[in-house]
């Protein structure tokens, strides 16, 4: 693979992170701003699912001898570790508040965004299932996404509803050749995606059906969302198809040169890992009025989001928490 190819990569983690990030400082306040609420909801149509196609894409050597223990100690290990963190951090947040102060060190329900190594362990397993057939088998696996929304409390174990509704996406990227992101990448398609971006936005600013934001989280059961018959599944095989056409839409206007800010795409699991401690510190910090007051200031809060992934993405952060990160010096 090219290093223009690989540039195209990195730089689509670096925006999808910001993203991330930004959804996250913005969640607090964007109920009652409609800037932000379109934003939110917009970001959550395809942040997750272009990480995820781009995880899957990278998956194609899942055959080959120690990649599965490797995987392993990429995903689970730092989500032991994390964990444990996570649990001291939300008991000394309670503390220091004076709230009544709990210690869960519990394994088995992931802390903030850490489901996402989970769920990343168990694609890259699934594969070894699902890679057996031709690139069909994703309607299998859309039909799994959909079936699971239909078990009550499932996500309470290991985030296993996401895993299954988020795994098509991992699967597309897995089947995805290079020559599509090439050809994704040309003039029409950047138009297209440019268009469809905007669409959406408008969409949500004007009108934002009730509930959608625990749709997009995709870890809750239907009846939990107050939508329990078979009308559900349908409203799901919607959510995926806006899903992917958002997801498509952003890629397309992803730069495929290196840029400066390319290197920066090679740390996002720093900025993932860590951005949590920040936000749920300001989260518990914060007042509700300063919230209120800054909720209409759309830029301040993007500078603050590019602020926070900028400074975890840096050497000096890589070099004093790798060991947590990727287990080595």
């Amino acid at each position: 693979m090219n290093n223009n190819r690989e540039a195209y990569f990195d730089n689509a983690k670096w925006i999808m992170i910001i993203l991330v990030v930004f959804g996250h400082v913005i969640s607090p306040m964007k109920q009652d701003n409609s800037s932000l609420y379109s934003l939110y909801t917009t970001i959550y149509l395809l942040h997750m699912p272009g990480f995820i196609l781009i995880s899957g894409y990278f998956a194609k050597q899942y055959r080959e001898k120690g990649y599965l223990k490797k995987i392993a100690r990429k995903t689970l290990l730092p989500y032991v570790i994390f964990q444990l963190m996570y649990g001291v951090f939300y008991f000394g947040i309670d503390y220091m508040l004076g709230n009544k102060a709990t210690l869960d060190l519990g394994i088995f329900k992931p802390h903030f965004t850490l489901w996402f190594l989970v769920s990343l362990f168990c694609w890259n397993v699934l594969l070894f299932l699902y890679a057996r057939f031709r690139w069909w088998i994703v309607f299998a696996a859309f039909a799994a996404g959909i079936a699971i929304g239909y078990m009550d409390d499932v996500n309470k174990f290991l985030s296993v509803a996401r895993t299954f509704v988020y795994f098509p996406f991992f699967l597309i990227g897995f089947y995805l050749k290079p020559e599509f992101f090439k050809k994704l990448r040309n003039l029409p398609w950047q138009i297209v995606g440019a268009v469809t971006i905007g669409v959406v936005l408008t969409t949500f600013f004007f009108y934002s059906p009730e509930g959608i934001t625990k749709w997009l989280e995709c870890a809750f059961s239907y009846a939990k969302m107050g939508t329990g018959g078979w009308e559900a599944g349908l409203i799901r095989l919607g959510q995926y198809a806006l899903m992917l056409l958002a997801t498509f839409s952003f890629l397309a206007l992803i730069p495929g040169k290196r840029l400066s800010m390319t290197v920066f795409g090679t740390r996002t699991l720093y900025v993932y890992l860590l951005h949590g401690f920040i936000i749920q510190a300001m989260r518990h910090s914060i007042s509700d009025s300063t919230f209120d007051a800054i909720s209409g200031h759309i830029l301040f809060l993007l500078a603050v989001a590019l602020g926070i992934s900028l400074v975890l993405a840096t050497r000096t952060t890589k070099k004093f928490t790798r060991p947590l990160v990727e287990l080595r010096a």
